[in-house]
């Protein structure tokens, strides 16, 4: 009857806006409170949940995430796994290769549709969803594109101060140097300044005119070369006290007062301590130290994808078009 439909229909408006509210904001104290059965995956869940929305592309996975979670309310390691997922494709699609904010949204959008009817069960979700991933950022693309052989074409490693995923890779990789330690990040993502001259740290100052330990150690060409690259840059949360000293002087003593490395409540800044002196060897020392852990911070088995020369479900025309 037509009161037994509207009565479905609102139902199923309470339970998509209540899954559509915990995906917007995961650190309310009850989201996700449904999945309480098992504190640590709800823990997990709304860890992950706000990873994704960090890097700030949501709109396309909300279909899918929200039929996971009606389809299996009781099983939230399946929520837990397609979240993963998700974050694994919008760091490399949308920030790493640059993508506009609806590639490969059609076939998302389409995955989730087939999960809400009962048409994929959770394992035809996960192909398809990887299926989807292969074609817009392979495992083959993925590791070319975080390689530090190819830094020179790739501008997210010559040019990371102008990458919108920056401070997002730098975070995590933040949060991996804490959980090392046994520990979480002393410093919350929401404490970070926002403005980017604010919270990003260029280790090779800017400006070294009149700087003898930095014009020893890089001329012109080389300065230019360096100052942007991956390994010159770190979170920091006193830019303005650190400026254009020379490395020594940044890099601190451990117990001192003035703001330093060594002193830093950053796992990144304190890692640089490492390093004695800063010099190009140093750059690229710690490049590719950071892209070898990208790789596999957001690497993901894709040997059951299918390679596909067209994205299946495609409704829009392929974009290349950047941020």
């Amino acid at each position: 009857t037509l009161l037994d439909r509207l009565h479905t229909y609102t139902q199923g408006l309470r339970v998509s806006s209540l899954s559509f509210c915990d995906a917007y904001a995961p650190y309310r104290s009850d989201a996700f409170a449904s999945f309480d059965v098992n504190s640590k995956t709800r823990a997990q869940v709304k860890e992950w949940s706000a990873k994704l929305g960090r890097v700030r592309v949501l709109v396309p996975f909300l279909p899918i995430l929200l039929a996971v979670r009606e389809r299996w309310p009781e099983e939230p390691n399946k929520y837990l796994e397609i979240l993963k997922l998700c974050e694994i494709f919008a760091f490399r699609v949308y920030r790493l290769r640059g993508y506009r904010s609806d590639a490969g949204q059609a076939t998302l959008f389409h995955i989730g549709h087939d999960v809400a009817h009962q048409r994929k069960d959770f394992e035809d979700t996960i192909a398809s969803f990887k299926n989807n991933l292969e074609y817009w950022c392979g495992n083959k693309e993925f590791e070319s594109l975080m390689s530090p052989e190819n830094q020179h074409e790739n501008q997210h490693i010559s040019n990371a101060y102008s990458w919108r995923g920056l401070r997002y890779f730098l975070y995590e990789y933040e949060t991996t140097l804490a959980l090392e330690q046994g520990a979480s990040p002393k410093v919350a993502w929401d404490d970070l300044p926002r403005d980017l001259e604010d919270t990003i740290e260029h280790i090779l100052p800017q400006s070294i005119e009149r700087q003898p330990y930095w014009r020893d150690r890089f001329g012109e060409p080389e300065h230019g070369r360096y100052l942007h690259d991956l390994g010159n840059l770190t979170l920091t949360r006193c830019n303005s006290s650190l400026g254009n000293k020379p490395f020594p002087e940044k890099r601190g003593e451990f117990g001192t007062d003035e703001y330093s490395y060594a002193g830093s409540s950053l796992y990144l800044e304190r890692g640089l301590t490492h390093w004695q002196d800063w010099n190009p060897s140093a750059i690229e020392e710690r490049r590719t130290r950071l892209l070898e852990w990208g790789k596999k911070r957001w690497w993901v088995d894709l040997s059951g994808a299918e390679d596909m020369e067209h994205e299946p479900h495609q409704d829009d025309e392929d974009e290349e078009g950047a941020y």
